[in-house]
C-alpha cells in the first residue's frame, strides 16, 4: 500500500520553473528566427542591387559594341546615339530603349531610374565620366593606368540605392576604345 508520505510529484514551484525556462527557450528561438529572416531579405536586396549595377555597365558595354557594329556612323563613345562626350564633368544618364536598341538618356532630375524587382525597389543611376584629358587613371585597386592624352577613356559608375536610402551598391569600368581601326 502506497501511502501520502511517499507519493512524489511535481509541484507548484517546479512547474512554474518549468514554464519559465520553456517560455525563454521558445523567446530565444523566435528571436533568432526574426534575424535569419531579416539577414536573408538584406542579402537578397543586395544581390538584386548588384545585379542591377553589373547590368547598368553591361548595357553601356553593349551601347559601345553596337556602335562598333553600325561602323562609320556612329563613334563607338556615343553613348547617347548623337553626340560624343566631350567633357570631363560627371554627367548622369538613365537607360532607354529607342528604336530596337538602348541608348543612355540624360537624367536632368537625377532621380535615377526607378526599378522593381520582386517586391524590391531600387534606384539606379548611371554616371558617364570623360576622362579623354585626364592622363592617368587610378582604378579603385590603387593600380596606374596609363593612356596617352587624347585617347578615348570613358569612366562609367553604376549606383544603385535601396528604397530606404541607407544602403547603396556601386560600380565602375573604364571603357575604351579598343578597337581604334575598325
Amino acid at each position: 500500500m502506497i501511502t501520502a508520505k511517499h507519493k512524489k510529484g511535481f509541484g507548484l514551484i517546479e512547474v512554474l520553473l518549468a514554464s519559465v525556462i520553456t517560455a525563454m527557450m521558445l523567446g530565444a528561438l523566435i528571436s533568432v528566427g526574426r534575424v535569419a529572416l531579416a539577414s536573408n531579405q538584406n542579402a537578397l536586396e543586395r544581390t538584386q542591387a548588384a545585379y542591377l549595377a553589373q547590368q547598368g555597365i553591361e548595357v553601356v558595354r553593349q551601347i559601345r559594341d553596337t556602335n562598333w557594329i553600325d561602323g562609320g556612323t556612329t563613334s563607338w563613345d556615343s553613348l547617347t546615339g548623337n553626340t560624343k562626350l566631350h567633357t570631363v564633368d560627371v554627367a548622369n544618364y538613365k537607360l532607354r530603349w529607342d528604336s530596337g536598341r538602348y541608348l543612355l538618356e540624360p537624367d536632368l532630375t537625377s532621380a535615377g531610374e526607378i526599378i522593381d524587382i520582386g517586391g524590391n525597389s531600387f534606384r539606379r543611376e548611371i554616371q558617364v565620366q570623360n576622362e579623354s584629358q585626364m592622363g592617368t587613371l587610378v582604378p579603385t585597386d590603387g593600380s596606374l593606368t596609363h593612356y596617352a592624352r587624347g585617347d578615348s577613356v570613358l569612366r562609367v559608375v553604376v549606383v544603385v540605392k535601396f528604397r530606404d536610402g541607407t544602403k547603396e551598391v556601386s560600380v565602375s569600368e573604364i571603357l575604351t576604345n579598343w578597337r581604334p581601326n575598325y
